[in-house]
């Protein structure tokens, strides 16, 4: 019976460990997305203070062509897709990988109504 227990002990050990260490990983990715966060907005901060020209031409390196259809239906077409500028940013570009327009485009719609 003392065996058993001491087996088990071990093994709760293990797994304490183990919980400890998927601990640190979660408090350090929250830490990482917390930094990614900041900068976000020290970049929404820096575009809020430009120019005029100088928002157009950040918008111009994202936006690849922009249709308004019936109904003031808008249709963006961006120059990289979500997930591909998150892994542009989030992770080192490796030689080959993730060419510019590789990815499927994300395309955003809104319709507005114009007030009469």
């Amino acid at each position: 019976m003392v065996d058993e227990t001491t087996a088990q002990i071990n093994e709760l050990e293990q797994q304490i460990a183990a919980a400890e260490a998927e601990l640190r990983e979660l408090v350090s990715g929250a830490e990482q997305v917390k930094r990614d966060y900041a900068q976000l907005m020290n970049w929404a901060t820096l575009y809020d203070n430009c120019s005029f020209e100088a928002k157009k031409m950040i918008a111009a390196q994202f936006i690849k062509a922009v249709r308004v259809k019936q109904g003031y239906e808008l249709e963006i077409e961006f120059n990289v897709s979500f997930s591909e500028f998150q892994r542009l940013y989030l992770e080192p570009e490796k030689e080959g990988e993730h060419k510019r327009g590789s990815a499927p485009l994300l395309a955003f719609e809104e319709t507005t109504k114009q007030a009469v």
